[in-house]
């Protein structure tokens, strides 16, 4: 029986938990026409794409200079940077890509990796 290579699992799904990834993305001019001649264009097409190493989580409509917002799940920047050009290309989009870190993780960290704004108070002097 011959081995799959790694990262070659099934499209579109992460096969260890992996980074999460914010697009923060705007209708081009092309998608703009695509979305008004289409309004589904863009749910039918993040379902189309399957990019193995990546799962979509979520999609939000926005206000504001933000068309959407994706969630994405990935193992790797190669791999949601595969995904961002694809879906960017067939859905008319322009795709900010962000990785976001849980807020727990920035409080777990070494104590020589210690940031300036974490150092101790000083000791109270006596008067």
């Amino acid at each position: 029986m011959q081995e799959e290579p790694e990262g070659t699992g099934p499209p579109g799904e992460v096969e260890e938990p992996g980074t999460l990834y914010m697009f923060l993305a705007r209708l081009t001019d092309e998608g703009q026409k695509l979305m008004s001649d289409d309004p589904q264009r863009l749910n039918r097409v993040s379902q189309e794409v399957r990019v193995p190493g990546t799962q979509l989580l979520a999609r939000y409509a926005l206000l504001g200079q933000y068309d959407f917002l994706l969630i994405v799940e990935a193992r790797d920047h190669q791999a949601v940077a595969r995904l961002s050009l694809e879906l960017g290309a067939r859905a008319g989009l322009h795709i900010e890509t962000l990785p976001a870190i849980p807020i727990g993780l920035l409080s777990e960290r070494e104590p020589e990796m210690a940031t300036p704004w974490a150092a101790a108070e000083p000791e109270p002097t006596e008067p």
